[in-house]
C-alpha cells in the first residue's frame, strides 16, 4: 500500500470517529437522563459541549502544526480524544460528563484538519475528486448508521457504550498513526497567536450556543405555550417530560 493510499484512510477512519460521536449521542439521553437525573437543557450541552470543543480547537490547529509538527500533534490529539471519551463513559454526573465532551470534542477538533492537510498534500489537483468522493461518502454515512448503532448499544447495553463505541477505532487510529505517519520537519521559528481574536471568536460562539440553548428551553417560551411540569414519569426505562397547558 502507498504511503498517501495510508495517510488517506487514516484521514478518514478518524473523520468517520468524529461524526459518529457528533451524532450517536442524541439516541442516548433519555437513559442519561434517568440516570443521571439530568434536565433536558443539561442534555442538549452533551452534544453542545463536544461540537464547542470541535469549532474551538481548530483555529489553532496551524499554529501547532507549526510548534509540534503534524504527526506529534495528530497523535496528540488521538490520545486526547481517548482520555475524553474514557471519562465520559465513566461519568458519574451530568457536569462531569459535559465536561469530558469538551475534552473530546478538544481532541477530536484537531484530527480532522491536520488529516485534511496531511491528505491532500500528497494528491494532486485532478486527483482529488476521488478522494472527495470517499470524504462525502464517509460523512453520508456516519450520520446514517450512528442512530441505529447507538439504539441497538442503549437497548442490549448501556449507554456508556454509546461512547465507548469510539475507542477501538481511537485505538486503531492511534497505531496506524504512529508506524504509518513520517515525521515531518515543523517550523522552528517564533510564530504569534492572535489571542484577541481567538479568544473574542471562542466567546462569541458559547454566547451563541448558550442564547439557543436558553430558546429551546420550554421555560423560555411565551404565554399560551406548553409548559413543562418539573415532575417526570417513567416508562420502559425512558425519561418523558410531562406537558400541559
Amino acid at each position: 500500500m502507498s504511503y498517501r493510499l495510508r495517510v488517506a484512510g487514516i484521514y478518514l477512519l478518524v473523520f468517520f470517529i468524529d461524526l459518529v460521536n457528533m451524532f450517536i449521542a442524541n439516541i442516548a439521553y433519555p437513559d442519561i437522563g434517568q440516570q443521571l437525573n439530568a434536565q433536558i437543557s443539561q442534555l442538549t450541552w452533551v452534544s453542545n459541549s463536544y461540537i464547542l470543543g470541535l469549532t474551538l480547537v481548530i483555529p489553532l490547529s496551524s499554529w501547532l502544526v507549526k510548534k509540534i509538527g503534524s504527526k506529534s500533534l495528530f497523535i496528540l490529539s488521538l490520545i486526547v480524544f481517548i482520555i475524553g471519551t474514557c471519562g465520559v463513559a465513566g461519568a458519574m454526573t451530568i457536569k462531569q460528563l459535559i465536561a469530558c465532551r469538551l475534552v473530546q470534542g478538544l481532541g477530536g477538533g484537531l484530527l480532522i484538519p491536520v488529516g485534511q492537510t496531511l491528505t491532500y498534500a500528497l494528491y494532486r489537483s485532478h486527483e482529488r475528486v476521488r478522494l472527495s468522493s470517499a470524504i462525502m461518502m464517509v460523512a453520508l454515512l456516519a450520520p446514517a448508521i450512528s442512530p441505529a448503532i447507538g439504539g441497538i448499544l442503549v437497548d442490549y447495553m448501556s449507554w456508556r457504550w454509546v461512547f465507548l463505541v469510539s475507542l477501538p477505532l481511537a485505538f486503531t487510529a492511534l497505531i496506524l498513526a504512529i508506524f504509518w505517519l513520517r515525521n515531518d520537519r515543523h517550523n522552528t521559528m517564533d510564530t504569534t497567536l492572535d489571542f484577541r481574536g481567538l479568544l473574542s471568536g471562542c466567546t462569541a460562539l458559547l454566547l451563541i450556543l448558550s442564547g439557543l440553548t436558553s430558546v429551546a428551553e420550554p421555560e423560555s417560551r411565551g404565554a399560551g405555550r406548553h409548559t413543562v411540569i418539573p415532575d417526570r414519569y417513567y416508562a420502559d426505562g425512558l425519561v418523558y417530560p410531562y406537558f400541559t397547558t
